[in-house]
């Protein structure tokens, strides 16, 4: 049986390149079917399911089987987390990241998503740990690197929003490299979430999802993060601003979990929605009270327009 379910997992893989994906899928459930205890089996059809069939539930499925059959894989904790971003289950997402880490310390990927996710929820410093760890374990990873400046940049740009000192690892300079690192082959990444994680306290990569779960994923921090500013503003009495312009802040959002943020300006608006942190089915109070999707306000229904034509791939946990 094991033959056959290697013939199978490889035909379906000729089918996948071809984007048959009907026939690829019908040929890799029939994989698992000749050999239902392959994990490996199990973790390559969620792998096809969150990157080309988008159907997250069923990769979740097949990871939690793969896990229970072999619970020292760090990488499984990390797909099924990628699933769970995708689900907009942001807590499970988290905590197999946590576990993904926890079976394998030496999991670069599960510590690139969690940074992502901590960084979401503006928890620079945490997100710059794990970034740096990624690194020291995968090295040659051109991603990793690009991040970890990211993050550092972005820690300094909020600390001097708030007239505040920057966390002490976004100023460190990284090591001088001995000569250029050849970029590794590129592995398709998980979803980089695109709703904010819900989290209290505390992707075998995914591609773009389409529209609700993960095209649209994206962890929902404790407040969506708002637009970066350029100047840096240092503390002071804020002052008074005319009525006109108070109005305008009086937006808010309400993701489908019932989480509410805000308020905040039409500006910010605009970019959660250019940054995908908003989606179309979200709810927005507007400045008189009334609750309506966000695909109903013309600024944001626009953008969602432009961005579907662009086709622009989602914010991901990566």
């Amino acid at each position: 049986m094991k033959e056959k379910a290697a013939s199978l997992l490889e035909a379906a893989r000729r089918e996948l390149a071809k984007r048959k994906l009907k026939k690829a899928a019908k040929l890799m459930n029939e994989a698992v079917e000749a050999d239902p205890d392959s994990h490996e089996l199990l973790a390559e059809r969620a792998t096809m399911a969150m990157t080309s069939l988008r159907t997250y539930r069923e990769a979740v499925d097949d990871m939690s089987r793969a896990i229970a059959m072999a619970p020292e894989v760090g990488d499984y904790y990390d797909l099924r987390g990628q699933a769970y971003w995708y689900l907009r289950e942001y807590e499970r997402a988290f905590a197999d990241f946590n576990k993904a880490i926890e079976a394998d310390p030496n999991c670069a990927r599960a510590y690139y998503h969690r940074g992502n996710f901590s960084e979401k929820l503006q928890r620079y410093e945490s997100a710059i740990e794990d970034m740096k760890r990624a690194v020291e374990l995968d090295p040659k990873n051109r991603s990793y690197r690009h991040r970890l400046d990211e993050l550092k940049r972005t820690a300094i740009r909020h600390a001097e929003r708030l007239g505040d000192e920057p966390p002490a690892v976004a100023l460190e300079k990284a090591p001088a490299q001995a000569a250029p690192v050849e970029e590794p082959p590129a592995e398709a990444e998980p979803p980089a979430a695109e709703e904010e994680p819900v989290v209290q306290e505390e992707p075998v990569a995914a591609e773009a999802p389409a529209e609700a779960p993960p095209e649209e994923p994206e962890p929902a921090p404790s407040k969506p993060k708002a637009a970066v500013e350029t100047a840096p503003v240092a503390k002071a009495v804020p002052e008074k601003r005319p009525k006109a312009e108070e109005a305008l802040e009086q937006w808010s959002v309400r993701i489908p979990t019932g989480e509410k943020f805000g308020p905040v300006s039409m500006g910010v608006l605009k970019l959660w929605a250019e940054e995908q942190r908003i989606k179309p089915k979200d709810h927005l109070q507007s400045p008189k009270g009334a609750w309506v999707t966000a695909t109903s306000v013309p600024e944001i229904a626009a953008i969602f327009e432009n961005l579907r034509t662009i086709k622009k791939p989602p914010v991901r946990p990566d």
